[in-house]
């Protein structure tokens, strides 16, 4: 998936920086680790002039070899990036369409993947859509002093297998 974004309704503000972290667990039976991919992985935002609210969005992306990568794409709720709250913890479940919440904090999660065919929306199959998602965000700001979104969030399948995904993303 590409994030479209509608400009005409807001500045565009990308955050570059630096970013670490990690994925770890078990995948199909196979221990993984994977680390954050820091060139691609960014928090960037649109901001409406007219209307005064901020779309907040970020990418996470993780390297899982061989030119591959793993990862989410998901819009904060509106405003979000303008407070300090955490820790929060965003419960999201699995459908066969994606990944949903009512929470208002994450407006939508999509999974992102790439390998030598081309990169868009999905999740790696096997083992397909994660069951159930638990994000946690320990800090999310944006002022004078950077950006900064840190946190975590763990995948959990239906065949047993389960992610752990570090990130911290300053700029």
């Amino acid at each position: 998936m590409r994030l479209l974004v509608s400009l005409a309704l807001g500045l565009l503000t990308a955050c570059s920086g630096s970013a670490t972290g990690e994925c770890q667990g078990t995948l199909s039976g196979q221990a993984v680790s994977w680390p954050i991919d820091s060139g691609d992985t960014k928090v960037f935002s649109t901001r409406s002039e007219r209307y005064g609210t901020v779309r907040d969005y970020a990418r996470l992306l993780y390297t899982s070899g061989e030119d591959r990568q793993f990862g989410v794409e998901l819009e904060l709720g509106v405003n979000s990036i303008e407070r300090e709250e955490g820790p929060r913890i965003v419960n999201l479940r699995g459908s066969s369409t994606g990944i949903t919440t009512e929470d208002p904090a994450i407006v939508s999660w999509q999974g992102w993947i790439s390998d030598e065919t081309g990169s868009g929306t999905g999740f790696m199959d096997p083992p397909g859509i994660p069951q159930d998602v638990t994000l946690r965000i320990d800090r999310i700001l944006n002022n004078s002093s950077g950006t900064f979104f840190n946190g975590s969030f763990t995948y959990r399948y239906a065949d047993g297998s389960a992610l752990d995904c570090s990130f911290d993303i300053e700029s």
